[in-house]
Order: structure tokens, then C-alpha cells, then sequence
């Protein structure tokens, strides 16, 4: 999370070079918004829900169950950067 806006600024500064920018600019702005609201949301928002869950297990100093939760959580990341990385595959 540090470093993503680090590559967007990037990106448009490398565009922005280039002799069709503004149709290269705005094509990075839809794609950036793709990715941002309908995938990078959906991974936050589990990942939120996960800090709820493991701590309240850990309070109940139910170990298992923050390593079940925790596992499955690596599952649904997964899960959700498959779309993320197949856009990014056929993407220029």
C-alpha cells in the first residue's frame, strides 16, 4: 500500500512523455480506477474483516482457530489477485 501510488505517479510521468497522451492517460485512469474499486476494495474489505476475526480469537486464546482464519484469508487473497494479474497480463 506504500508504494501504489509510487507506480501510478510513475506511469503518468512516462506517459505523459509520449507523443499520445492524453489517449494513453486517460486509458491509465480507467484501468487504475478498474482495478482500485472493484478489486483492490474487495481485498481491503477482507482484510478488515480478517483483523476483526483474528483478534477476537485471539482474546479467546483460541490459536487454531486465528491460524484457520488467517489460512483461509491467504486463500481469498489469491482468489481475488487472479483477475488482477490476468488484467494486468493483456494490458500494454
Amino acid at each position: 500500500m506504500i508504494f501504489h501510488p509510487a507506480y501510478q505517479a510513475a506511469n503518468t510521468i512516462i506517459i505523459g512523455k509520449h507523443q499520445n497522451a492524453v489517449q494513453l492517460q486517460a486509458t491509465l485512469g480507467l484501468a487504475t480506477l478498474f482495478m482500485n474499486s472493484l478489486i483492490a476494495t474487495i481485498q481491503v474489505g477482507f482484510n478488515g474483516s480478517l483483523s476483526t476475526l483474528v483478534s477476537q480469537a485471539f482474546g479467546q486464546k483460541d490459536l487454531r482457530l486465528c491460524g484457520l482464519y488467517l489460512n483461509r484469508q491467504l486463500i481469498l487473497n489469491v482468489l481475488i489477485f487472479i483477475p488482477m494479474v490476468v488484467l494486468m497480463m493483456f494490458s500494454k
